[in-house]
């Protein structure tokens, strides 16, 4: 791998997470999934009740895919993202 490649494959963002209202600031590799980010502020806010298939990380209200790479979204540094249980999840289900 050449320096060139390295230094691609070692860019870092922070991203900042609000997850259900509490902001947490998320340093992680641009090239990681966006899932990596939620899984690290869902383990900062201490939410780790429930699997990471029962959350949704939006902005500006669009649903962003947890499994494209942080840098394909080319945030700017210290965006702010919304992570928060989907709709319908929990509670008990009436038949």
């Amino acid at each position: 791998m050449s320096k060139e490649n390295k230094q691609d494959n070692d860019k870092f963002i922070s991203l900042i997470i609000v997850v259900n209202t509490i902001p947490v600031t998320i340093t992680i590799n641009e090239n990681a999934p966006l899932k990596a980010a939620a899984e690290k502020a869902l383990e900062e806010t201490k939410n780790s009740g429930r699997p990471l298939q029962d959350w949704e990380m939006k902005l500006d209200d669009k649903i962003l895919d947890l499994d494209k790479k942080i840098k394909s979204y080319d945030f700017p540094n210290n965006q702010e993202l919304f992570l928060s249980l989907k709709a319908g999840v929990g509670g008990n289900r009436i038949i």
